[in-house]
Formats: C-alpha cells, structure tokens, sequence
C-alpha cells in the first residue's frame, strides 16, 4: 500500500524535471550574439569555455559560428552591431 503512494510522487517528480529542461533556442539575435561574444571575450578564451558559455545561453556552437559569419559578411547586420555596442556603453 506504500508503494501506490510513493509511485505517484516519484512520476510527478521525473515530468517535473523532464518540463524544466532548457530548450535550444531556433533562431540567435544580435543582443544574444553580443551578450554570448561579451561572456567569451571575458572568460579565459579556452575552446571548451567559449562550447560552455554558448550552451549556456541556449544555442549550439554551430548556430554561434554560423551567426558570427552572417554578421562579417553582411554590412547591415555589421552596423547594426555597431549601433547597439554603442548604445550598452552610455
């Protein structure tokens, strides 16, 4: 009879913890780029940092490489950038 009571709380538990596991994130703006590329610029710059700080905003190394390759190759992502460092240091 123990057990029926205790089989409930140990389900509702694992959903519980299953539902709060962070999600990636599909698509990176340019306030992320810059806040993900502020955290890196001041950690130590070691490749497995720069994975960790990444994932812990919520994207995967590839969609932060892919963002940072659209922000050199295109002048209006690259002045737009510009215009919010800008903005962050008043």
């Amino acid at each position: 009879m123990r057990y029926i009571k205790i089989i409930p709380i140990i389900l509702f538990a694992f959903v519980l913890i299953i539902s709060c596991k962070p999600e990636k994130k599909e698509k990176m703006t340019l306030t992320d780029y810059i806040k993900i590329e502020n955290e890196i610029i001041e950690s130590d710059m070691k490749p497995e940092t720069q994975k960790k700080i990444i994932e812990d905003n919520g994207y995967t190394m590839a969609q932060f490489e892919d963002f940072e390759e659209k922000v050199e190759n295109d002048p209006k992502l690259k002045e737009k950038l510009g215009e919010l460092k800008l903005g962050e240091q008043d």
